[in-house]
C-alpha cells in the first residue's frame, strides 16, 4: 500500500488500482493516518469507495468501515456507520485492534467508550 500512497502523492493516477478491496482500504488509512495526508489523497480514495458496497446491518465490517471512513475523512460514511453501530449494537463493539480515533474512543464522544473493546 506504501507504493499506492506514493503513486497518490506523485499524481501517478496511471498508476492506481481501478479498486480496492476493503482490507487495502484498512491498510491505506493505517497509512493514511500515519503520515497524517489525508487531504492529498481524499479524491482517489472516494472513487475507490463509491465502487464498494457498504454494510447495512451491524458487524465487524461496520467497525472497519469506521475506521476507515474516519481517518480518509468520509463523513457521510462515518455518519452513517457510527449510527449502525449505536442503534444496532447489543455489547460491546471490538475495535479490532484498529488504532481508532481517542476522540472517538475518550470521554464527549460521538459513542459511549464502554461500546468499545479491544
Amino acid at each position: 500500500m506504501f507504493l499506492v500512497l506514493l503513486h497518490m502523492f506523485h499524481g501517478r493516477k496511471q498508476d492506481l488500482p481501478q479498486k480496492l478491496r476493503l482490507k487495502e482500504l484498512i491498510d491505506l488509512a493505517i497509512l493514511v493516518d500515519y503520515y497524517e495526508c489525508q487531504k492529498a489523497v481524499a479524491p482517489y480514495v472516494s472513487e475507490w469507495i463509491k465502487r464498494m458496497t457498504l454494510p447495512k446491518t451491524f458487524s465487524d465490517t461496520v467497525v472497519k468501515w469506521i475506521f476507515i471512513s474516519q481517518k480518509l475523512g468520509c463523513e457521510k460514511i462515518f455518519n452513517d456507520m457510527t449510527d449502525l453501530a449505536q442503534l444496532n449494537c447489543t455489547g460491546q463493539i471490538d475495535v479490532q485492534g484498529l488504532p481508532m480515533c481517542k476522540l472517538l474512543l475518550g470521554e464527549n464522544t460521538l459513542m459511549d467508550p464502554s461500546f468499545f473493546r479491544g
